[in-house]
């Protein structure tokens, strides 16, 4: 940030300001790099590799991509966002949470586990008859291990199961 008094003094600041970038880059190829190569954990990397390898020329980025890579969420991985989703369910602590993302990481694994075990507990009803099987709203309390803390009983089992249904369905009851 610069203070200046008078517009002239604005515009002379200006002026030596644009006079020492060109004299900077003078002789060097500016380039952006598109966005779709660049991340946070590895745009040093490309950096230097590109300086290394085409040291006459100025690799740079725009800033939406700078914003983008250098902003709050850009360190957020899927099972970060998964534990955030799942701590938004009423009942769920940060131990418990903690064990299952120990089990399912993200929220496909846990989709993709979820699908199978309903396969497979709509073969077990269908083959059980008069004999009682486990429901599957238990899926959390069933699969994810955790102990004391950890532990996912069977009402907050039934809690998340009805947390993932669609809220169309939710608002119904």
């Amino acid at each position: 940030m610069k203070e200046t008094h008078k517009l002239s003094e604005t515009i002379d600041f200006l002026r030596v300001l644009h006079e020492n970038i060109v004299d900077t880059l003078q002789g060097q190829q500016l380039s952006i790099l598109p966005e779709k190569y660049i991340s946070r954990p590895t745009y040093v990397k490309l950096q230097s590799e590109l300086r290394e390898l085409y040291p006459q020329d100025a690799f740079h980025i725009t800033f939406e991509t700078f914003q983008a890579i250098n902003g709050k969420s850009a360190n957020q991985t899927t099972a970060d966002v998964w534990a955030r989703m799942l701590l938004c369910i009423k009942g769920m602590s940060a131990e418990r949470v903690g064990a299952i993302i120990k089990t399912y990481p993200t929220a496909r694994s846990f989709w993709s586990a979820f699908v199978a075990r309903k396969a497979d507990w709509d073969r077990e009803k269908a083959q059980a008859g008069t004999k009682k099987v486990r429901d599957i709203e238990l899926f959390f309390a069933d699969v994810v291990q955790g102990e004391g803390r950890q532990k996912i009983g069977d009402a907050l089992s039934r809690e998340v199961r009805q947390d993932e249904r669609p809220r169309s369905l939710q608002l119904a009851k």
